[in-house]
């Protein structure tokens, strides 16, 4: 997600999305309400892969399509986020232009049920963030596998912060995941998680990075659950 300096016109990239349809963008509230001094978020990059490089090619000598930043026509918020907190932490970004699909840019598919996503599970979360191994942030895509834990280890963690509040009525909008001491950190904001489902080509949603622990690492970070707004997502 680009935030262009309103002066310079230099771009930043603080935060992640997947790509669920020609012109939607599915992130997380908080990134897509960012507001960094002197910064607007303008346009969404797809297509990245290696931030360092484009194209993007591989050892074979095969090359992806160049990168492209494509303008935001609007976004889409859901009405129950309240910032400050992080209560359906989940928001559409609209593109002005349909993207096209290619190699390097395809949808991801969305989760509808939570029946198999039991304790244990492994889930992977994908973006160019820093982990907790790294003393610095990677140009290329990292790839990170993470078990799905139990809501109560995320409620012990995060209760008393009051990031959560009221957590008891509302769990069914969260999912736990991590906490294996390789973490996810600053940058995987609004970054996808996901599953394989029939095979190593299909790739499902079910979670979107909304937060996680300033220490970075050995703790799970807090995911909005894309099953608790499915019905949202395809409404809007």
């Amino acid at each position: 997600m680009g935030h262009g300096h309103v002066n310079t016109g230099a771009f930043a990239y603080p935060c992640a999305g997947a790509v669920i349809a020609r012109r939607v963008i599915l992130t997380a509230a908080h990134c897509a309400l960012a507001k960094a001094d002197g910064h607007r978020l303008s346009s969404v990059r797809v297509g990245e892969y290696d931030t360092s490089s484009d194209p993007d090619c591989a050892n074979t000598g095969f090359c992806a399509p160049r990168s492209v930043n494509h303008a935001i026509s609007h976004v889409i918020v859901h009405p129950d986020y309240k910032q400050g907190s992080y209560h359906h932490d989940i928001a559409l970004l609209v593109l002005k232009t349909p993207l096209n699909y290619s190699v390097a840019t395809q949808p991801i598919c969305l989760q509808k049920t939570r029946a198999n996503l039991v304790v244990g599970k492994r889930a992977t979360i994908a973006g160019w963030g820093k982990i907790s191994t790294a003393s610095i942030r990677q140009p290329e895509m990292t790839h990170l596998d993470v078990p799905l834990t139990s809501w109560d280890l995320c409620l012990r963690n995060y209760g008393s912060t009051g990031a959560l509040e009221s957590p008891n009525s509302i769990e069914g909008q969260w999912m736990c995941a991590g906490g294996e001491g390789k973490d996810v950190c600053q940058g995987f904001g609004g970054a996808p998680l996901f599953i394989q489902e029939n095979g190593i080509f299909s790739q499902v949603q079910i979670g979107i990075m909304s937060f996680g622990s300033d220490n970075c690492g050995g703790l799970p970070s807090v995911f909005t659950s894309v099953t608790q707004f499915t019905d949202w997502i395809l409404a809007t």
